[in-house]
């Protein structure tokens, strides 16, 4: 089945644990279950009361879905208030994780809209439900490229948003083998933001059809993906939106 739906990855790879390896390493195994899961039920419980979908964990991350109601197509605002609602949550719930020896809890969070194809997908013998497609990849390189703190949402989130929801517009993220590169805005919910040379927009190539030569190096090792809907690399003169708090979490069911 085909869906529009709203992708959000939080993860190592998608809402992720920054040195989620190091923490495994030096953590007790039961230590190490006994907190990924009070940290998913944390997540789990965000996502339901932002109407979301959980479509799986992938060891320290999660992959949710947000798709438009009957009569409402607010699933965009719904996804990226889940995120940012997801952020404040972790940052009550890293006091409970220093304790139990983990260290630091920062989560990176990546925000996408698109169309998708939904089903189950697996094995003959086992199989899962769960949505494929470009969307998710660049929900995925969205997650990897943000910051701990912050949320990352390509631009169709951010047209479908930004009367709510204030971003800072940054540089575009070239992938290899891509002609149109993904443009991020930024939503910076734990935190003030800094002085980042690497993806401020004044810094931006100013070519809107062609990538540079090289990728940037926080990029190079970034894989082909293709958005299911194009965006146009932003010009260099334009300012960036006023970054203003970050709406709080909405009420549960």
């Amino acid at each position: 089945e085909q869906l529009d739906l709203v992708l959000v990855v939080f993860h190592h790879d998608q809402a992720d644990i920054e040195g989620f390896t190091r923490i495994s390493e030096s953590s007790e195994p039961t230590t190490l279950v006994r907190m990924l899961n009070r940290y998913h039920s944390v997540t789990h419980e965000v996502i339901e009361g932002n109407d979301g979908v959980l479509d799986k964990y992938m060891g320290d991350g999660t992959m949710a879905i947000f798709l438009a109601a009957e009569g409402a197509d607010d699933h965009p605002l719904r996804a990226v208030r889940c995120a940012v609602a997801m952020q404040r949550a972790v940052a009550d719930l890293e006091a409970e994780w220093r304790e139990a020896g983990m260290g630091a809890l920062n989560v990176r969070v990546g925000v996408n809209l698109g169309n998708v194809i939904s089903g189950s997908i697996g094995a003959e013998k086992r199989m899962d439900y769960t949505v494929v497609g470009d969307p998710v990849n660049v929900a995925s390189r969205l997650e990897s490229n943000s910051r701990a703190g912050e949320v990352l949402i390509s631009d169709s989130v951010y047209q479908r948003v930004q009367a709510e929801i204030p971003a800072e517009k940054l540089k575009p993220l070239y992938v290899k083998n891509r002609t149109q590169p993904v443009q991020p805005y930024s939503i910076r919910v734990l935190g003030a933001h800094t002085q980042d040379n690497d993806r401020a927009l004044d810094h931006a190539e100013p070519s809107e059809t062609s990538p540079p030569e090289a990728a940037p190096p926080e990029e190079s090792e970034l894989e082909p993906v293709s958005l299911a809907e194009e965006t146009a690399a932003p010009e260099a003169s334009q300012p960036p939106v006023e970054e203003t708090a970050a709406p709080g979490r909405p009420g549960g069911r």
